[in-house]
């Protein structure tokens, strides 16, 4: 009998466990996230063209450091990459210290082999990427797979790996690029618009790795007879030349330059639709990068109308020089002004470049009148109103009001004086 009351607390615990267990918080799976990005080609479960970009972010899974993680995705119905980029973006804050190593890279069930790996800081919030392959990166010379494309017709992709704080095996440093020309003060050189809209009709750099990396005259990809850089170009649906009349600028010293697109068609006969916004607009040239050079007084033309100036230029990270106008991926140009696309108009940029050692009489520097605030800050707000007018006005009074008081008591002090010699 001295029993009983310890089994009844016992049964009482576990009911009291049974019953408060659904609302207690889920322990997290890990510290960060990791997801599969890629271009895949095929179609969804309801016949739809997937067109290489599916949501691949929702292939995610929760990891912790040093531990390994798999994620496997399965298809409804058999699908191929693209053949340009497959990676794995993590929110591991990027310091150039982490690694990673691919313990497994499955398509369909059968192994593929993963060659040293390169990382970038283009994951999750510019997390910690792992590139498995990136054509669009022209910093990797060897791709660690680089024949996805003949991964064709399959239903299942599993890939484990691990990723290392600091050290650990499979840690690689991207290859370095032999060194390009310097800059020559005395030489001349060019500068070129780019430009990208919301519906992916484009420009790209003239260093662009989707490009040309001679220039002009090459040729990119083999869909088109001309590089992405030498025109107005619109990849989906097959790819097409959009109308567009670009105007570039020799630099030949000192002075200041317009760039500039005109009679352009941002309209997409395609999925996407027309171009609503810019996702970038900038000013690309073939200077190798140099601090000599110092860019100022940076115009954002558009629809023929200044929308932004930047007293100093934001130049962008890169083996030439370029300039910033509008990125809505770069903190620096986010959210400044407003992007949307005008119904016509130039869209230009116009700078004002000093290092060289010697000026263009043709392009003379136009000085800028002076400012207190740059031209992009936002103006001051006006002072209150108040009941005695305005903020000027009000202190005018207020300083009569103390005036005629010290007068006013200077006068009883006399006449109270007088009263007293009397």
């Amino acid at each position: 009998m001295k029993r009983k009351p310890k089994i009844l607390a016992f049964l009482l615990a576990i009911a009291l466990i049974l019953t408060f267990v659904p609302f207690m918080p889920a322990m997290a799976a890990g510290e960060f996230t990791a997801q599969v990005h890629s271009d895949i080609n095929g179609q969804d479960a309801d016949g739809e063209n997937i067109n290489g970009w599916p949501d691949l972010p929702t292939w995610s899974v929760d990891f912790d450091m040093g531990e390994e993680t798999t994620i496997t995705i399965d298809f409804d119905v058999p699908v191929s990459f693209g053949g340009n980029y497959f990676a794995v973006n993590t929110n591991v804050p990027f310091t150039g210290e982490e690694s990673a190593e691919v313990k497994s890279f499955k398509i369909d069930g059968a192994e593929v082999a993963v060659g040293e790996l390169v990382y970038t800081d283009e994951g999750i919030d510019k997390g910690f990427r792992i590139n498995i392959c990136n054509k669009w990166n022209g910093d990797i010379e060897v791709q660690p797979v680089g024949n996805l494309e003949e991964y064709t017709d399959f239903s299942k992709i599993e890939i484990t790996f691990v990723v290392y704080a600091e050290g650990g095996p499979g840690i690689a440093e991207p290859p370095e690029k032999p060194a390009g020309p310097d800059f020559d003060p005395n030489g001349s050189y060019m500068a070129y618009l780019g430009v990208q809209m919301n519906n992916w009709i484009f420009r790209d750099p003239w260093d662009s790795a989707l490009g040309d990396p001679d220039g002009v005259d090459g040729s990119a990809w083999a869909d088109f007879d001309q590089s992405y850089f030498s025109g107005l170009f619109e990849t989906a649906g097959g790819g097409k030349v959009h109308p567009g009349t670009f105007t570039d600028a020799e630099l030949k010293g000192n002075g200041t330059y317009r760039v500039s697109l005109v009679d352009w068609d941002f309209s997409d006969p395609n999925e996407n639709g027309p171009a609503e916004s810019f996702n970038q607009l900038f000013v690309s040239t073939d200077i190798p990068y140099t601090e000599a050079l110092e860019f100022t007084n940076v115009k954002v033309i558009v629809g023929g109308n200044q929308r932004y100036t930047f007293k100093e230029a934001v130049i962008l990270d890169g083996d030439y020089i370029r300039i910033g106008g509008i990125n809505i991926w770069d903190d620096e140009l986010q959210d400044l002004f407003n992007n949307n696309v005008p119904a016509s108009g130039e869209i230009a940029m116009e700078f004002t470049v000093t290092g060289f050692a010697y000026d263009n009489d043709d392009s003379p520097i136009i000085e800028e009148e002076p400012s207190p605030t740059p031209s992009y800050a936002p103006a001051s707000p006006s002072p209150a109103a108040t009941d005695d007018g305005d903020e000027e006005g009000g202190n005018g009074l207020m300083i009569a009001l103390i005036i005629g008081g010290v007068v006013l008591l200077v006068v009883i002090i006399v006449v109270v004086m007088m009263k007293k010699k009397k």
